[in-house]
């Protein structure tokens, strides 16, 4: 395993304006969650760290975050595919909250999980302030 460490001073590194950022490449955040998901279950898996909750220690979050996040693992493929998929959403409105997913999470059926789904992906504006989707 090798690390690669920038030791360049903070004046050195060239940034890009914050709109010049937001152009670039913005992707949902549930996008990234998803992404982040599959690679601490693979990270898992191949033992590189141990268990999650030394992802969340390595993370600096809590292991209930970690929880939520890697639980999108259980979504049905063409669900996590979906999420990985999902267009750059409009400036400050994130189209789907992880909030919005943990209960589509729990459900063990992936028929049910997919109904879920298309009633949350279909929301305008979807937020864990909205519908409950647990039934």
């Amino acid at each position: 395993m090798s690390w690669t460490i920038d030791l360049r001073k903070a004046e050195e590194k060239t940034r890009p304006r914050a709109e010049d950022r937001h152009s670039l490449c913005r992707l949902p955040r549930v996008t990234r969650w998803m992404a982040l998901a599959l690679r601490i279950e693979k990270l898992v898996q191949e033992a590189v760290i141990a268990n999650y909750a030394e992802a969340a220690a390595l993370g600096s979050v809590t292991r209930a975050r970690i929880s939520q996040i890697v639980n999108l693992i259980n979504l049905a493929p063409d669900i996590q595919e979906e999420l990985l998929f999902m267009k750059r959403p409009p400036r400050g409105n994130e189209p789907i909250l992880l909030a919005d997913m943990q209960s589509i999470c729990a459900k063990l059926d992936w028929a049910e999980q997919r109904r879920c789904w298309k009633k949350l992906a279909n929301w305008p504006v979807a937020s864990a302030k909205g519908k409950s989707l647990a039934g």
